[in-house]
């Protein structure tokens, strides 16, 4: 795909998931209680170089922290606010 090419390799290294509902989607991951989900936009409120691994995985005792999403979206329309609602946080 164009867009490895563009990465240098790096879409070699991450899985990409494709779904239907991806709200929904996220809503049962937060439902889990095992993934935390990041994002980043223009008006996030947490500054990505405060925010570590240890702080994120206290925020989930007693349940251990499996996953790490982190969400990304294009130039133009970023991340909908709808789904930067669901997540847990989001870096500026």
């Amino acid at each position: 795909p164009v867009a490895s090419k563009a990465s240098s390799g790096a879409l070699e290294l991450m899985s990409i998931y494709n779904c239907s509902n991806f709200e929904s989607y996220l809503k049962s991951l937060v439902r889990r209680g095992d993934v935390a989900l990041i994002c980043a936009t223009h008006l996030g409120q947490t500054p990505l170089r405060t925010l570590s691994l240890s702080n994120i995985k206290k925020r989930f005792l007693p349940i251990h922290l499996r996953q790490l999403l982190v969400l990304v979206g294009n130039e133009h329309d970023g991340i909908p606010e709808i789904i930067t609602n669901i997540c847990h946080y989001n870096v500026s």
